[in-house]
């Protein structure tokens, strides 16, 4: 630690930062369609308007062994009520990450398009995290960092929600996997004396 230069004056502080640290501690992961994460705590649901999103599980030709996450329903306009929705507490962790597998059917009836959002107050609002992503015919690995979203830090109301469309026609599915979200756990740095030193100078070091 260092004391203040200012001779009387032995108020200290210190900040400590992360944010440019990918941080791979995992919070919440999941493989299949259940409620319930494979690993970790959070919950997963799905909405579609009058044409509810139905989630159920799948192999996908092109994608892994595993099932996955099947969502189908998706509409051919994008509407805030089509949606996959993660609910993640993030109390305790920092710089939040998202990565995802997806695919979908091949043909023109499934949805060519996502959108990721998320809401720092349990629903509220909701925010649009980058631009409009492209949703393919063979499993790619999706990246999303939400690390300059500080409000997302240490917040047990974070939800995350993501959105397809441009479907044609039905089936419309789209297959979603190894869902995962990532964070620093949160620290606080505690100060440890080296030497053997009972006072130090003002703008020493101990």
């Amino acid at each position: 630690g260092r004391t203040d230069p200012t001779l009387g004056n032995n108020t200290a502080s210190d900040t400590d930062s992360v944010s440019t640290l990918t941080c791979t501690s995992q919070m919440a992961q999941w493989t299949t369609n259940s409620a319930n994460p494979t690993t970790g705590s959070g919950t997963l649901s799905a909405s579609g308007g009058g044409n509810a999103i139905t989630l159920g599980t799948a192999y996908p030709a092109n994608g892994p062994s595993n099932p996955v996450i099947s969502a189908s329903g998706w509409p051919l306009n994008y509407s805030a009520n089509y949606y996959v929705q993660f609910a993640v507490s993030t109390a305790n962790f920092q710089t939040i990450g998202l990565q995802f597998l997806e695919e979908r059917n091949a043909g023109t009836n499934s949805p060519s398009n996502y959108r990721v959002f998320y809401s720092t107050n349990g629903g509220t609002t909701w925010i649009q995290m980058g631009g409009n992503g492209t949703v393919t015919t063979s499993m790619q690995t999706i990246t999303v960092n939400f690390s300059a979203i500080t409000a997302l830090n240490n917040n047990p109301n974070a939800l995350f929600r993501l959105s397809a469309y441009n479907a044609n026609n039905t089936p419309r599915v789209w297959y979603l996997d190894n869902v995962t979200f990532t964070g620093c756990p949160t620290m606080d740095l505690g100060v440890t004396k080296t030497n053997n030193a009972t006072s130090v100078a003002a703008g020493g070091a101990t």
